[in-house]
């Protein structure tokens, strides 16, 4: 389904660690502009609205996790790309996503009308 500017994203995650975490992260949502390497939307913040702290993960423990990205009143029309991760609030360091060749996963593509 497409998108209006200035309407809200909502994005359902679900995390599944593969070992512990010893630290708190900060999940990043981010709708990007490849062509202009920009983000035009994001949204930062504890897994699960800060319920669900990620030193507390354990291997196979499923973590669902929503956010809302509000989208700009004056986002132009395209498809945008969303990506998702988790990095240190601290340093602003990325984690590593597992199977993939980035510190972030993208694969949705967001069209807005």
């Amino acid at each position: 389904d497409n998108i209006d500017p200035g309407e809200k994203l909502i994005v359902s995650l679900h995390w599944t660690p593969e070992q512990n975490i010893v630290k708190d992260y900060t999940v990043f949502v981010q709708l990007i502009d490849w062509s202009k390497h920009e983000v035009v939307a994001q949204n930062d913040s504890e897994p699960a609205w800060g319920r669900s702290p990620t030193s507390l993960w354990t291997p196979g423990l499923s973590v669902w996790d929503t956010h809302i990205v509000y989208l700009p009143d004056d986002l132009q029309p395209g498809t945008y790309d969303l990506i998702v991760g988790l990095y240190d609030a601290d340093t602003l360091e990325r984690l590593p996503i597992a199977d993939q060749t980035h510190d972030y996963y993208s694969n949705i593509q967001v069209v807005v009308d």
